[in-house]
């Protein structure tokens, strides 16, 4: 999704569980747990990032508490941040040029524009329709339709857009438009899988409904969720489409739970079930778990407000890291691992600098990958590389932890992100320009 409103805000740490122990509004705990998924997770909430709007002021002070509840999340911090020299020339002189076909587009700001990048080119979607270009700043198709107000998910080459607060669901990839739904329900969350098929958690009245489509847009599994105060908050495919796992905040009771529930998307795999259902069941009392993702060589990983953890495609949990730190922002990278930036240590804990990236494995050990020596102001993992900053302090890092470039904007951008070879994609309110990363270091050595 959009991302431009990740980061989460965190002023108290445990009075969610007493909110929800005076059972106020069920369903505003729900919209806001939402809020909080969208603002953290950038490869999926099942969404890549990004938020729904919630409009509602008497959703307010639960929000604020939900935030608080979950924006604790580990770090760690290893070496200082580097000098960064002032490059703003080289961004400046693309920016400038981005009318031209050689550097970029531009366009207007009231079209609320969204760039994701996937491979050979990139997308560019606004809420009048969406066109792909090559690197070299080619059109290669274009597609119209009218939203409102979108939001944008990616997964590899594939990228999704969706009306925000609505019902509109719109798949592609570089080779044009996949397929169109119209769901029952308000979206609520989406995710992609490695196929390009997507599933997706729908707000249907007086009911929740869990739904998977093929790569073609047809249905192929559906779960009704009647029972009350319990509310599916993200979910997951695995990558052959098989397994769909969901997780489910449970207020019921006197204190909150989450619980995963595996489903086998065939009705011939899940017919000999014994539930009739779901075949798997994973429960962590006392947490929130907001993303969700899979990882190929581990299976389903989990992103909760106190610790990582990783199930099995049968069902079985494999491992649990504890968190120590609060968390700004985070995604799962194309592998499936968990990248965070990191905010102040949680209390009674040991944790890491403020403004550090980790990077959590399929086995659940915690690679610090840098330090940005200040509070992480945004984040964005295309593949696997990954762009940090801090105000207008960038860097760009691989997986492995490697610095590839460093530069510091002189104006406000709204993203960025790696095409192909050493190219990035500098996008401001109303330009997106194309630059290399090496001129970015070429600039800053000469300042």
């Amino acid at each position: 999704m959009d991302n431009e409103d990740e980061r989460l805000k965190i002023d108290k740490e445990n009075e969610y569980e007493r909110e929800v122990k005076k059972k106020k509004s069920p369903v505003a705990v729900f919209i806001a747990v939402i809020v909080v998924i969208a603002a953290i997770s950038g490869a999926y909430f099942g969404l890549n990032g990004g938020s729904f709007a919630v409009n509602s002021q008497s959703l307010t002070n639960v929000k604020n508490t939900v935030m608080s509840a979950f924006n604790g999340i580990t770090g760690s911090s290893s070496s200082g941040k580097s000098a960064v020299s002032s490059v703003s020339s080289a961004f400046s002189s693309a920016a400038s040029s981005a009318n031209s076909k050689e550097m970029g587009i531009s366009f207007d700001s009231s079209t609320k524009s969204v760039f994701k990048s996937a491979g050979k080119g990139f997308f560019h979607f606004s809420k009048d329709g969406v066109k792909f270009y090559d690197n070299s700043v080619n059109q290669i198709w274009n597609y119209t339709y009218t939203m409102s107000s979108i939001t944008v998910l990616q997964k590899g080459s594939f990228a999704c857009v969706m009306e925000t607060n609505g019902r509109a669901l719109k798949m592609y990839s570089p080779d044009g438009e996949l397929y169109s739904i119209s769901c029952p329900g308000t979206i609520l969350n989406v995710y992609i899988n490695a196929m390009g098929q997507s599933v997706v958690l729908l707000n249907c009245g007086d009911e929740y409904r869990t739904q998977v489509y093929s790569e073609s847009g047809d249905l192929v599994f559906e779960r009704y969720e009647q029972d009350a105060d319990i509310y599916p908050v993200s979910a997951a495919l695995s990558d052959d489409g098989k397994v769909v796992a969901v997780s489910y905040l449970d207020a019921s009771g006197v204190d909150i739970k989450s619980t995963i529930l595996l489903f086998y998307t065939s009705r011939s795999d899940s017919k000999n079930i014994d539930t009739g259902d779901f075949f798997a069941a994973v429960e962590k009392s006392g947490q929130i778990v907001p993303m969700t993702g899979y990882n190929a060589k581990t299976g389903f990983m989990f992103l909760g407000d106190k610790e990582v953890f990783a199930v099995s495609t049968e069902g079985k949990e494999i491992w649990a890291t504890e968190l120590t730190n609060k968390i700004e922002k985070a995604y799962f990278d194309s592998n499936g691992n968990i990248v965070a930036g990191l905010g102040s240590e949680l209390s009674d804990k040991d944790g890491h600098g403020e403004g550090t990236v980790v990077l959590y494995n399929q086995s659940g050990e915690e690679k610090v990958l840098y330090d940005m020596g200040e509070k992480i102001t945004y984040m964005n993992v295309c593949g696997t590389d990954i762009i940090v900053g801090s105000g207008k302090s960038y860097c760009g890092i691989t997986s492995s932890g490697k610095v590839n470039w460093q530069y510091t904007a002189s104006q406000d951008i709204s993203d960025i992100m790696p095409l192909n070879g050493n190219n990035l994609l500098l996008v401001t309110s109303t330009n997106a320009a194309i630059v290399k990363s090496s001129d970015l270091e070429k600039a800053a050595i000469e300042e």
